[in-house]
């Protein structure tokens, strides 16, 4: 048996088998909805649980709005995912139920130790957003990420493990049961194939090493030959998001110098940047703004098309500016100087030496 939470709306728990259920608010503004929605998104993620496993104790901590159907996606905030997070280390729970996450990129920090904590000794199950962007804490390496079998091709209650390199998710699972349509009016989601996830754990569930059993069991249902299940990822809705193109000999030091520039961004300007560079130079944190290319081209189309950011940096080496540049469609081009806080600043054929802490503001006043 294991202890379950799922951070969601309120639930209705009426209709559930649970050994026991408790509820939580961590919402810090006030819910004017129902108390007991019998149709709240968190109910029916409740449901399509219960179905599907027994033997569990639930807690329901409500950090979103409740919502009524049809009428958007409940509302919530990172702080308080975050709330609820601290909640389930506070009460001991072995599965974190997460539907709802952020496709905001600066929220990464917001929940990220929290997230880490959790995961030690805990599994935290998390939701791909529905329209396809990068999605917290899902893309977190330490978090199980699930998306739903959108083709159908597995039964209701299957899942099998695909990992997904570019949305850092690690399972599929199906949800399409009847009742989700003939008693909720709903259709299949990433959010509900996440209960459905949580149900095979809990089913697996005995005395040792949760995640051992979690590796062996999903090592079952792992299919080599899956190219045929996957959804293909079309690239439709690439934006015109401006392209800094920053190089140097020393990388390291570009690496921090550009995560400096993204987070003066956001805590200046409420500006969401995103980085691509040639390599990982800081393995403290997990950073989500931070992608390793291979293809520069190509990786700037898929930022553009899947991270919900404002600004892209091109972080490069001398040599890999020397090898692309020509190629780059970029909007400003920054030159570093070895041994010296000074930089050049390209754009609109203008070149301009600045300080490197006078990069952050110069680059709001050109694009801005």
């Amino acid at each position: 048996m294991s202890k379950i939470a799922i951070l969601d709306t309120n639930i209705f728990s009426e209709e559930l088998h649970c050994n026991t259920f408790s509820y939580y608010n961590v919402l810090s503004e006030k819910d004017d909805s129902a108390e007991n929605e019998s149709c709240s998104h968190g109910t029916i993620c409740s449901y399509l649980l219960d179905i599907n496993t027994t033997d569990y104790e639930l807690v329901n901590i409500q950090v979103l709005q409740n919502a009524p159907l049809g009428e958007g996606k409940p509302r919530g905030s990172i702080e308080n995912l975050r709330s609820g997070l601290l909640l389930c280390d506070k009460l001991d729970v072995d599965i974190v139920c997460l539907s709802a996450g952020s496709t905001m990129l600066s929220d990464a920090m917001v929940i990220y130790d929290i997230v880490r904590k959790l995961s030690k000794d805990k599994i935290i199950i998390a939701a791909q957003d529905n329209s396809q962007h990068i999605t917290i804490p899902t893309y977190f390496p330490f978090v199980l990420g699930v998306q739903s079998d959108r083709l159908n091709y597995l039964k209701p209650g299957e899942i099998f493990f695909c990992r997904d390199e570019l949305f850092q998710t690690d399972v599929y699972a199906n949800c399409n049961f009847k009742v989700l349509k003939e008693k909720f009016g709903c259709t299949p989601s990433n959010s509900f194939a996440v209960p459905i996830v949580a149900a095979a754990i809990n089913n697996w569930f005995r005395d040792g090493d949760l995640q051992e059993i979690i590796n062996e069991n999903l090592d079952k249902n792992k299919w080599e030959d899956y190219s045929h299940i996957v959804p293909s990822k079309l690239m439709s809705r690439q934006r015109e998001i401006p392209i800094i193109l920053l190089y140097g000999d020393d990388s390291e030091r570009g690496y921090k110098i550009s995560q400096g520039i993204m987070d003066e961004l956001f805590a200046h300007y409420d500006v969401q940047t995103s980085c691509l560079c040639s390599a990982i130079y800081s393995f403290e944190k997990f950073d989500i703004r931070m992608k390793i290319y291979t293809s520069p081209m190509q990786d700037i189309m898929i930022m553009q098309e899947y991270y919900r950011t404002d600004l892209i940096i091109v972080l490069m080496c001398t040599g890999d500016y020397k090898r692309y540049n020509k190629t780059l469609g970029y909007d400003i081009c920054i030159k570093m100087e070895r041994d010296t806080e000074l930089c050049d600043i390209r754009y609109d054929s203008k070149v301009k030496k600045i300080n490197i802490d006078e990069i952050v503001d110069t680059l709001y006043k050109l694009l801005i």
